[in-house]
């Protein structure tokens, strides 16, 4: 039996280092931020990310492959995961 089990926020809490490395990537891009854009990333494919940041393609390509597949790498586990999973 294989059992699939969504990482990011829901193994590990990252959503916050998340928004906080994509504002900082825009800032850095200078872009105009929509704060009229609160919700998360629920479709879970960046749409939010280039709703709220304005991103390109290519700048939301950046932000996806190179600074968020960092942030999720590194991310530990919440706590009582390990265990859970183990039992």
């Amino acid at each position: 039996m294989k059992i699939g089990i969504d990482i990011d926020n829901t193994l590990t809490e990252v959503q916050e280092e998340l928004n906080e490395a994509a504002y900082n990537y825009a800032i850095k891009l200078g872009k105009e931020i929509d704060s009229s854009v609160i919700s998360e990333d629920i479709n879970n494919n960046g749409s939010f990310y280039k709703e709220k940041f304005k991103f390109s393609y290519d700048e939301l390509r950046y932000f996806l492959k190179d600074i968020m597949e960092k942030i999720i790498n590194r991310a530990k586990p919440r706590t009582g995961v390990i265990e859970t999973l183990e039992n």
